[in-house]
């Protein structure tokens, strides 16, 4: 059995030492004592030190300390201290890192491991900087050499390790919770963004069906020509089948200009599908020319609108949404041809222009018209939600073509001619961005 340094403290609190690799002290059920008349905080310390005399120095420092009551438990080795720290409750522990089954970092590591929310004062007679900062860093809230320490200054280390232990503790908890709330609101705004994308969506095909519906009139003129085409040729050849005065070459002459007009039906059909398809969207390589001239296609059937197209052969293809690109292109060719309602015949002018900005590598396209153009006022508004100018008018056109171009990398602006009406002008990435699929 272990002498033990019979102090007051001691006696008082029935300090015990057994034979064996652990020991533990009476345990109090306060957490304060009071002695002559001053109430302690009561402190359970586990002393993991193979030295009977150190133990018996220790348990004599924090015995005389006045700072706290100490209840210690000893353990010999690693191996019992892990033990004790498995089946019981401590405020601090006393660590030496020269251990029967242990030396050095390693023993701070694997107490660090075994009792992470403990802290853990390192007292040892190695006087080595070097080692101190790693066990710092592995845990250690302090690092004490054996012979340099006093009474106050052991239990002063042990009271403020607690105190940091539990700054760090609570740290940690709000960290961890401010990361939870973080990930939760991440989360939140990626699903806001999601079901923004999918309204943004929707709105993009209840224009492109509402733009369809405005020129309603002009496809279905562009649709008849070819089908009374066919109707024309097809009563041609059977006339000829039935006659005595058949002649295979007109025949086959006339079918050919029958299944022509028949793709060329074929292809307007094609295009308003494409148009009024509610899809994802889908960046893929693209001529911007032929974006450019199939839009105006779409909308010329009915114009009494000149319509001149200023188009740069040198563009390369860029990857881009076509459907949605379209539908830029028609909206604000569409209000242009809407601005000059008003204009005579021969003053109706739509010019489109495609190019390359040699500053910005960025490719354009420009829409102008020549209508009286609009107040400073209007101008400013022009790309709000809900904006329109027109009676009966939904004031979504611009707003969506903006989103759609600024989801492309670009941007739309507007600004007045020099002599009367309004250019827009939107521009795009010159760079194809990464995943772009090639068009077909």
């Amino acid at each position: 059995m272990f002498d033990e340094l019979t102090t007051g403290h001691e006696l008082q609190h029935g300090w015990q030492t057994t034979n064996g690799t652990a020991s533990a002290g009476t345990l109090l059920t306060s957490g304060l004592a009071t002695i002559s008349g001053e109430s302690l905080p009561m402190m359970r310390v586990l002393v993991i030190e193979d030295s009977e005399v150190q133990i018996r120095l220790i348990r004599g420092m924090l015995a005389n300390s006045g700072e706290a009551l100490f209840e210690l438990s000893t353990a010999v080795d690693l191996a019992s201290g892990l033990n004790l720290l498995a089946d019981s409750v401590f405020d601090a522990i006393l660590l030496d890192l020269t251990l029967p089954d242990s030396f050095g970092i390693e023993s701070c590591q694997q107490v660090n491991s075994a009792a992470p929310s403990i802290p853990i004062v390192v007292l040892t007679g190695v006087d080595d900087e070097d080692l101190a900062v790693a066990t710092l860093q592995h845990g250690a809230q302090d690092y004490l050499i054996k012979g340099e320490i006093g009474n106050h200054l052991l239990a002063r280390s042990i009271r403020y390790a607690v105190e940091r232990k539990k700054s760090e503790l609570a740290l940690q908890t709000a960290y961890d919770l401010m990361e939870l709330q973080v990930e939760q609101r991440t989360a939140e705004l990626r699903q806001l963004q999601e079901e923004a994308s999918l309204r943004q969506d929707e709105l993009a095909h209840a224009s492109r069906l509402n733009t369809l519906g405005e020129m309603a009139s002009g496809l279905a003129h562009e649709l008849n020509q070819p089908l009374m085409a066919i109707i024309g040729f097809t009563d041609y050849s059977l006339h000829m089948l039935r006659s005595d005065r058949q002649n295979p070459n007109l025949i086959a002459e006339s079918l050919e200009d029958a299944a022509r007009e028949a793709k060329r039906a074929g292809e307007i059909i094609k295009r308003m599908r494409r148009l009024v398809r509610r899809r994802p969207a889908q960046h893929v390589l693209t001529c911007l020319n032929d974006t450019v001239t199939e839009s105006v296609q779409l909308l010329r059937p009915g114009l009494d609108v000149a319509v001149s197209l200023q188009l740069d052969a040198s563009l390369p293809q860029i990857g881009i949404d076509r459907i949605q690109i379209q539908q830029v292109i028609l909206n604000l060719a569409g209000n242009a041809v809407q601005a000059m309602d008003n204009a005579s015949s021969d003053e109706r002018r739509l010019t489109l222009r495609t190019g390359c900005d040699a500053a910005s590598s960025m490719l354009f396209v420009e829409v102008s018209d020549t209508g009286p153009g609009l107040p400073q006022e209007d101008l400013e508004r022009l790309f709000n939600p809900f904006f329109s100018r027109r009676p009966g008018g939904l004031g979504l056109g611009l707003s969506i073509s903006r989103t759609i171009v600024e989801s492309h990398g670009g941007r739309l602006t507007v600004s007045e001619n020099a002599r009367h009406g309004l250019t827009f002008r939107f521009t795009l990435s010159a760079s194809p961005s990464s995943g772009v699929a090639t068009s077909k």
